[in-house]
C-alpha cells in the first residue's frame, strides 16, 4: 500500500490494495477499534451480519472468531480479532486509534479510485443505514464528517444533512441522504464491482408514508410509537410509547419545556 511497508507474513494480506481488503478498511472505520495494550486488531458484528462477513474477512488474513453473548442485548455477537504490529502501525497512520473524531481523508486520497467504492461499502455496512428516512450514517457527537464532501463531489453532487442528536443513553450525530436521486447514485456506487457484503442493506426501500397525524411521534419496533423533539437541528428522543396518546402527550411537555409559549402543541 502506498507510502507504508507492511511486513509480509501470513498473518494478513493487506499489503496490497483489493476489493476485500479495502472493503474490510471500510468496516473497520466503522465497527473496529484498536487494543491499546498489544498489536490486537478488532471488529465486533451482531451474529447473522457477522456470518455474511467473516468469508469476506478470512481474505484478507487469519482472524480469529469467538461468539459473545453481550449483557445488554439478546443478539449474539461474532468478535474477530488479529494481532499483527506491522498492520496496527499502519492504522494508526491513518488514525484509525481516534476515528470516532476525525475524518478519514488521508487513507481515502490514497486509495486507487477503482476500489475506493469498496471503502464505502464496508464503511456503510458498519455505520450505515437504508430505511424509510433515506441512506444514514452514525457517529460520535463530535464525529467530523467533513469527508462526505469527497463522496458528493465525485458522485456529482449528492445532496446530504448533518444532523446531531440527544437521547436517553447518549449523545450521537449523523448524515441523513434523504433525495431520492441522491440514494440512488450512492446505492449503485457501491454496488459496482464485486457483490459482497450486507446486500439487505444495497436496495432502494420504497418511500415512507405518513405514520401519525400527531406532531413528533412515528412508527418503532414491535408495534410501538417513539416520541421525539427537534430544535436547532438537534433530536431529543423521548421514549417508545404504546399509544401515539402517549407519544404525543410526551412531545407536548418537552415543546412546553424548550419553547414555553411558543410551542405548537398536539393537545390544548
Amino acid at each position: 500500500m502506498s507510502g507504508v511497508n507492511l511486513v509480509m507474513n501470513k498473518k494478513h494480506n493487506f499489503d496490497k490494495w483489493s476489493p476485500y481488503s479495502v472493503y474490510i478498511l471500510g468496516f473497520l472505520w466503522a465497527d473496529g477499534y484498536l487494543r491499546k495494550k498489544d498489536s490486537g486488531i478488532v471488529l465486533t458484528i451482531v451474529e447473522e451480519d457477522g456470518i455474511k462477513i467473516k468469508p469476506i474477512i478470512k481474505k484478507t488474513g487469519e482472524w480469529s472468531f469467538r461468539y459473545i453473548q453481550p449483557k445488554n442485548s439478546e443478539r449474539r455477537q461474532i468478535r474477530m480479532q488479529l494481532y499483527d504490529k506491522a498492520l496496527k502501525e499502519f492504522l494508526l497512520r491513518y488514525r484509525y486509534d481516534v476515528k470516532s473524531l476525525v475524518s478519514p481523508e488521508l487513507l481515502l486520497s490514497e486509495i486507487p479510485d477503482k476500489y475506493l467504492h469498496y471503502w464505502w461499502r464496508g464503511f456503510f455496512d458498519g455505520d450505515g443505514s437504508n430505511n424509510a428516512n433515506g441512506i444514514e450514517f452514525y457517529g460520535h457527537f463530535e464525529q467530523d464528517w467533513s469527508f462526505m464532501n469527497i463522496l458528493s463531489n465525485k458522485l456529482g453532487g449528492i445532496v446530504f444533512k448533518y444532523k446531531q442528536r440527544i437521547r436517553g443513553y447518549g449523545r450521537s450525530s449523523f448524515i441523513n441522504i434523504r433525495h431520492k436521486n441522491s440514494i440512488q447514485k450512492f446505492l449503485l456506487y457501491i454496488n459496482s464491482g464485486e457483490k459482497f457484503g450486507l446486500d439487505r442493506k444495497h436496495h432502494s426501500k420504497p418511500e415512507r408514508k405518513k405514520f401519525s397525524t400527531y406532531r413528533g411521534v412515528f412508527k418503532a419496533r414491535h408495534g410501538r410509537v417513539r416520541a421525539q423533539f427537534k430544535m436547532n437541528d438537534v433530536m431529543y428522543f423521548l421514549g417508545n410509547f404504546s399509544s401515539e396518546i402517549e407519544a404525543a402527550k410526551a412531545y407536548d411537555k418537552k415543546a412546553k419545556e424548550m419553547l414555553g409559549d411558543r410551542a405548537v402543541l398536539n393537545f390544548f
